[in-house]
């Protein structure tokens, strides 16, 4: 909302020291489109570089970590009014599969921690996942398959009677 606001820092009790932070416009987080892997550098590490997507709810998402050059690389996904999806998680694990609840557009952050130094390198990936239809599961039969992409599943449907114990 437009007007004049005013950010206080405070210490508990008798604390004093030193302090930093770094006030970050969401809305200048540069669009990426589902499916293309996006490369970047933290310069200098402890920078925040924004992404941001658009999605409808119930939308499931992969997000893959394809290469972090440092152990001090995180990221984290915001929701359309600024709240915390996912993470901070290390970049060098997956986030993974997200199934989000909100119509808008996602901001993610790829965060260098506060006391990195230097450069880090980035890639990642914002696949959109399509769930197949289930298919029909008989009572006794071997069902094998295999997943071939990072975050999808199969499904499999089958219909009780009535109570049962499986």
């Amino acid at each position: 909302v437009a007007g004049d606001y005013v950010l206080a820092v405070d210490v508990v009790g008798e604390t004093t020291g030193a302090y930093a932070f770094r006030l970050l416009d969401l809305a200048s987080a540069s669009a990426i489109t589902p499916g293309t892997a996006v490369s970047g550098q933290l310069n200098p590490g402890n920078e925040t570089d924004l992404y941001r997507f658009n999605a409808t709810a119930g939308d499931r998402f992969f997000f893959d970590n394809q290469q972090t050059g440092t152990g001090n690389t995180y990221w984290r996904l915001l929701d359309p009014f600024g709240r915390t999806v996912s993470g901070p998680t290390h970049m060098g694990t997956d986030i993974g599969a997200l199934t989000l609840g909100l119509d808008g557009s996602y901001t993610l952050l790829i965060e260098g921690r506060d006391s990195a130094t230097g450069t880090a390198s980035y890639s990642f990936s914002v696949t959109a996942m399509q769930d197949p239809a289930p298919v029909a599961l008989a009572f006794d039969t071997l069902v094998s398959g295999r997943i071939e992409t990072a975050g999808a599943r199969d499904a499999y449907a089958f219909t009780l009677g009535g109570p049962s114990q499986l």
